[in-house]
């Protein structure tokens, strides 16, 4: 041992070769071997990648106010940590893209060194909009809301209101469905906000739907079940309650209707227009706000109209920015492991999401929403099923007979009465 070589040596020649002398210095020689070891022990301990034990390694984490995860072992821990510390101390700051895209770069190349797993691509390259091939950091990212008008269908003349929560002016998209036995028509949706409506000439028939989407260009396009009926949709800017619009505020092709921020107002009723159809539906001149349905002890008799029924349903859709947010989205549908490792594998990309999220919510700013998303691979095949037929059929006379019995069908010679008889 050392530490006998070491006390002999100092001695003279003679005592050195002794036996006797060197069973004597066997025991202190060993006791300091002993502490030499638990000093190596302890000595190990203190160094953050030399630490066997994974107590050892959380205690020097918490000098930086890190705590492990439960889920975490040592090696994950210690690129956690690397990771962390690393975003703390680079000269952008953590709280900047640059310091998040390191820190969630760093790690995932930590991380997969430590578990086995890793990335087809290593995250070198960041896009600042969803790209399901590389990293994305997306600022204000788009939360996509479907508000309906109603909880049932929408009588003519209702006001209802959508709220845009966030950063800019929304395009808008609609969703009109016919859950009625007869049709609506000339439908006529208007922001009492911005002073825009859009208004379209065909009739929607029973069960049918209408979509009306809006493009990057800011035109609308209308889709009725699996027709397109675009050259049918019209807009008006400039509409104003209770005053007629103009032929020359009519625009064909459509524009799309905008949601400004906060509260907007919308309108709703068929519109009365020149050669279209609806005689005993549509309203015939541009009523005011206060004109309403007619319901008993509720509206006023000079603003009220008979009381028409609820014909379909209106679905608003926009995609609203959020403020101080921003969505990170990493390419992980493919990623490697060790064959034979699947269950285990997909533990282990769970457990990375989880502390990437964990991560990014130490370093974000205070008040700031930070989402991760690990992207899957994935196949979308877009399918819509259409309305081709709907039973029972409805008939139903849109104008007056003169009489209180109705009309024989056709005019048969020497068959029907000629005051109950109509030309074919």
């Amino acid at each position: 041992m050392a530490h006998i070589d070491d006390m002999t040596g100092r001695l003279p020649q003679l005592y050195r070769d002794g036996e006797i002398l060197r069973g004597i210095l066997q025991q202190p020689a060993v006791q300091l071997e002993v502490i030499d070891e638990v000093g190596r022990i302890i000595a190990q301990s203190h160094w953050f990648d030399a630490a066997w034990e994974r107590e050892d390694v959380v205690k020097l984490a918490r000098l930086l106010d890190i705590e492990a995860q439960p889920w975490q072992d040592i090696d994950e821990f210690r690129a956690w940590v690397h990771s962390l510390r690393n975003a703390w101390l680079r000269r952008s700051g953590s709280v900047t893209v640059a310091g998040m895209q390191s820190f969630v770069s760093e790690y995932v190349e930590r991380y997969s060194r430590a578990v086995a797993i890793q990335a087809v691509q290593p995250l070198t390259v960041w896009t600042g909009s969803p790209n399901p091939s590389a990293a994305a950091f997306i600022e204000n990212p788009g939360h996509k809301r479907i508000v309906a008008a109603g909880p049932t269908a929408v009588q003519p003349l209702q006001l209802f209101t959508v709220t845009n929560r966030g950063l800019d002016p929304v395009p808008l998209r609609f969703l009109l469905q016919n859950i009625s036995g007869y049709p609506e028509y000339v439908p006529l949706i208007a922001n009492l906000t911005t002073g825009q409506a859009l208004l379209y000439k065909v009739p929607i028939g029973q069960g049918e739907r209408l979509w009306i989407d809006a493009g990057a260009d800011g035109a609308a396009t209308a889709t009725c079940e699996d027709r397109d009926v675009t050259d049918r949709l019209v807009s008006i800017a400039d509409f104003s309650p209770g005053t007629p619009f103009e032929r020359t505020a009519i625009a064909s092709p459509a524009q799309a209707l905008t949601l400004d921020r906060g509260e907007n107002t919308f309108w709703f009723f068929p519109c009365a227009l020149f050669d279209e159809q609806g005689l005993d539906r549509y309203l015939s001149s541009l009523a005011a706000l206060k004109i309403t349905q007619g319901v008993f002890d509720s509206s006023a008799f000079d603003s009220s109209l008979f009381s028409q029924d609820a014909r379909v349903r209106i679905f608003v859709g926009y995609e609203e920015s959020q403020p101080a947010a921003f969505s990170i989205e990493l390419p992980a549908g493919l990623m490697l492991s060790e064959a034979g490792q699947f269950e285990e594998a997909l533990e282990k990309r769970e457990a990375l999401a989880v502390s990437l999220q964990e991560g990014v919510d130490k370093l974000k700013a205070a008040g700031v929403q930070g989402r991760i998303t690990l992207l899957s691979l994935k196949e979308v095949q877009h399918q819509r099923d259409y309305l081709k037929d709907s039973t029972p059929k409805r008939f139903k006379s849109a104008g007056p007979t003169g009489t209180d019995k109705e009309p024989a069908v056709g005019a048969v010679f020497e068959k029907t009465g000629l005051n109950y008889s109509i030309f074919h």
